[in-house]
């Protein structure tokens, strides 16, 4: 989806991370302060933080990384 189909009070982050596990706490810390910053409950934080890293963990164990290495 194309940030021009968004609503306008949402916004997208690019986030490149490296295709290994230090990724994930690398997009949860980040996930959580972008959250915090925008006043999201700590509940909805911690459950994002886990789909997230549900999400990456996948990535990583079953997708081949990109050419260049990166986990985009």
């Amino acid at each position: 989806m194309s940030s021009a189909t968004l609503p306008a009070d949402v916004s997208v982050v690019d986030v490149v991370l490296p295709h290994e596990v230090s990724g994930v706490a690398h997009a949860r810390r980040r996930l959580a302060a972008y959250l915090k910053r925008f006043r999201v409950a700590e509940t909805a934080r911690d459950d994002a933080q886990l789909v997230l890293s549900e999400l990456l963990s996948n990535a990583i164990r079953y997708a081949p990384p990109l050419p260049a290495g990166e986990g985009q």
